[in-house]
């Protein structure tokens, strides 16, 4: 049972908004990026997301899926996936510190330390495969958690390899695998905070935003 206590105005926004993408989507799927500081609430606005999604579909069990651990996204990738989200149940994927998991695909084979994982080691397909998975199956919202900003995470995937500048990396977060960008902020004095969401165009007009 997941804790719970009275959400903030601007988690409730936030979480409605998750849920908004998700039944206007034409398959029931959609994924989000979540920017924010540490103190913007991002991990509890995906509870009052899943008791949202709860009391909306009170017949459904909504599995909701954290303990995400990169090293396994070449591990049985598609057995992976579908045991993770189906089309009778619906699931709620959370990847937190996604700009930590975005560092490690472009880790190499010596990271590893004689893990036989080392073998998806800088293996950007991998990572596109496993998110294209899960877009493709119905009933799923997935969304990625991060401390960076929109623009920080683009930069740490421009750098990728190393002395690699490859703006062909941004496709990792590219629209069609992360539908848009939620920015939450938290002014701690007051407890009052702002969320604002921009759809992700990336790889919609010539890989800008």
């Amino acid at each position: 049972e997941l804790s719970y206590h009275t959400p903030f105005r601007y988690q409730v926004d936030t979480a409605e908004r998750i849920l908004e993408l998700y039944e206007n989507s034409r398959f029931h799927n959609t994924a989000v990026i979540l920017s924010g500081l540490p103190n913007a609430g991002k991990s509890y606005t995906l509870k009052v997301l899943k008791k949202m999604f709860d009391r909306r579909y009170p017949n459904k069990l909504v599995r909701y899926i954290t303990n995400f651990d990169p090293r396994l996204i070449g591990n049985d990738i598609t057995n992976l996936v579908l045991n993770f989200v189906s089309a009778e149940t619906p699931a709620i994927i959370f990847l937190d510190e996604l700009q930590e998991i975005l560092r490690f695909v472009f880790q190499t084979r010596d990271n590893y330390a004689g893990d036989n994982r080392g073998r998806h080691a800088n293996d950007i397909g991998t990572w596109n495969t496993f998110i294209d998975l899960i877009r493709d199956t119905p009933n799923v919202i997935l969304v990625g958690a991060t401390m960076e900003s929109f623009d920080g995470l683009k930069q740490i995937l421009r750098n990728g390899r190393e002395n690699d500048d490859n703006e062909s990396n941004l496709s990792m977060i590219r629209h069609g695998r992360f539908d848009g960008i939620i920015t939450m902020t938290r002014d701690e004095d007051t407890n009052r905070g702002t969320m604002e969401y921009i759809e992700n165009d990336i790889g919609v007009r010539n890989w800008t935003i």
